[in-house]
Formats: structure tokens, sequence, C-alpha cells
């Protein structure tokens, strides 16, 4: 058994990933400031299978003590002002959000001497050094013959959310040298399943289903609607951090590793295919609007190359997109009032 906290373990992969850890007979407590929306939602699930929860920031509950005589073997670092646009306008929050609850939470791993995952962000990698790729567009999608590898991080635009991921990142690697603290840092591309209270730039897959099933409108910003990522499921996600989160606390060896983490290009969507799909599943057709300025920084493609991480811990993704917007589609149809009262 494993002593496991997770770091803003009430959003989508925190929550979902406190669930599934207790489920296999872990110790898992959560730590969650709750500044999301939909964060209350998931807490009321996550007190409904008896998990222990801090309701503050990692500052704070660092400052505390963290949980009287209880101490971790690993961190999940979930926590993360993950939401890419929002920080244009405020970058405050990105820095507050994914900079400095990066540096308490490797504190606390100091503290503890315990070992710490992190997600990081294919928002590491610049427009420009995706977007330099050779995509041919087709009538639905760009068409690609290359997935991201873990490569050289180059100049370019990344967003602020990107950009302080970068710095979360530079962080880790300095702690992780200097103090022995086994570190994985993966760079997740799209991870997509129930519970996920999305919104248009963060969650979008979970955001084009329930407003498919709700019927409210939805709009492609640049690209036409073309652009593709690679998207992986929560379940299968889950699989993988177990695998990691074993390996960590077993090991007494340095660890100190970056892994490329998605779909791959098995389970590539573009936004029109996701619409097919969308609308295949709840029956219902939307015309979507379109706006034909691209967001800041979008990347047309990407597309995770998985083989690092495949390799270290034998998973690969085993669930296609259709199969997680059906999971979505259930998870809705089962809690049609919340759904239908969250997004108004």
């Amino acid at each position: 058994m494993m002593k496991i906290l997770i770091v803003g373990g009430c959003g989508f992969v925190g929550g979902n990933l406190a669930v599934m850890f207790t489920a296999d007979g872990h110790d898992v407590r959560v730590v969650d400031n709750m500044s999301r929306s939909g964060t209350e939602l998931n807490a009321r699930r996550l007190l409904d299978h008896g998990i222990t929860m801090s309701r503050s920031g990692v500052k704070e509950f660092a400052a505390a003590g963290g949980f009287r005589l209880w101490t971790p073997d690993i961190i999940l670092n979930c926590a993360a002002q993950s939401r890419s646009m929002l920080g244009i306008g405020d970058p405050a929050a990105d820095f507050y959000g994914n900079v400095e609850s990066t540096f308490y939470c490797l504190e606390l791993a100091r503290q503890y001497n315990a070992a710490l995952v992190h997600w990081s962000t294919n928002k590491v990698y610049s427009d420009y050094q995706v977007n330099e790729y050779n995509a041919t567009e087709g009538e639905k999608r760009y068409q690609v013959d290359y997935a991201m590898g873990v490569e050289t991080l180059a100049a370019g635009r990344h967003t602020v959310y990107g950009a302080t991921k970068i710095a979360a990142e530079a962080l880790i690697d300095e702690w992780s040298r200097l103090y022995g603290i086994p570190c994985i840092r993966n760079r997740f591309s799209c991870i997509a399943g129930p519970h996920q209270y999305g919104c248009s730039d963060q969650g979008w897959v979970a955001l084009w289903m329930i407003h498919h099933y709700l019927e409210k409108p939805l709009t492609y910003f640049g690209f036409n609607g073309k652009q593709v990522r690679d998207v992986l499921n929560i379940s299968d996600l889950y699989e993988l951090i177990k695998r990691q989160a074993e390996y960590l606390t077993a090991t007494d060896q340095p660890v100190n590793q970056i892994y490329n983490v998605g779909g791959g290009m098995a389970n590539t969507l573009s936004l029109r295919e996701c619409s097919e799909l969308c609308e295949r599943i709840t029956g219902n057709h939307l015309t979507i609007g379109y706006n034909p300025e691209p967001r800041w920084a979008d990347q047309r493609v990407f597309v995770s190359d998985n083989s690092k991480v495949s390799d270290a811990f034998n998973w690969e993704p085993t669930r296609a997109p259709a199969e997680t917007l059906a999971d979505i589609h259930s998870w809705i149809v089962d809690n049609e009032s919340t759904v239908r009262e969250f997004y108004g």
C-alpha cells in the first residue's frame, strides 16, 4: 500500500486518480484550494469515498505542517492553473497556480523524503516548434506523419500558461538534482473522461460532448476546426501513473525523467471529427460558429510520441476517442441535473 498525497485533488485528473487509487487499496489524501469551477462537485465525490481532504492551497497546507501524523510516500502534483488563455489577462494566476504551487510541492517532497510525479503540458513546446512540421490540410483535419518526442524546448510562443509550466519544470529539475528527490515530469496532451467540467481552453473534449448533449452553442477558433490533438482516456492515464508511482516508491536509484504522454497517433481527433462523434452519440446536431483568428500560440497539430514512456513502463493507451466520448456521455446522462445546473 502506498501513501499518496494528491495536490489539486479535487480537479478532474486529481479527483479521478484519488478515487481509483483508493479503490485499489492505497491510502490517499487530497489538498485543493477549491479555486476552479467544478471542484466542489468533485469534492462531494471524494467525501463519498471516504477520502481525507484539506481545503487549502499547498502553501498554506505546508505552513500548517501537513496532515498530522501522516506523511506521504509520493506526491502527485495535479495542481495548476490550466486554462491556456486565462493567463493572458491574469498572468499572476498562472504564476501562483503553476510556479509557486510547484515550489511548495517540492518542499513537501524534500520534507517528507517523498517522490514526486508532476503534471506538465504540451504547451511547453512553442507554436513555432510544433507548427513548423509540414501538415497537409484535409477535409476534416490536418494530416501529419509525426509525433512529438521528448525534445529540447524551442523559442516561440508558449502562452503564459506554457511559460509558467516551463518554469515549474526547471524548479523540479534543480530540486531533483540538488536534493535527490525522485521525480517524473509528464508532458501531457489532452486528457479526457467523466467528471470533467471542461471549458473552451481546457477540457475541450468533455466540453464538446456536454454542449452537444445540452444543445448549447460552440465555436471553432482558427484553423477551421481542423486542428488535431491526441486524446488520452483518464483510465489509461491511471494505469500509467500507478506504474510510475510504484516504480518511484520502490527504487533507491536517483530518478529525474521527462516523458511525453498522450493518446498517441492511434488516438488523434480534430475538432470537426469530435463534433461528428458527439452528434452520432447524442443524436443532436449543432451549427458550430467559426472565428478565423487562431488563439494566441495555438498549436495546429500536437500528437505525443509515447515510445519513451511506453518502453519505460510497458504501457500503451487502450481506449479510442469514441470510447472516451461515450464514457463522458454516460456520466452526463447519470448526472444530468448537476451538469445542466453547472452549465446554466
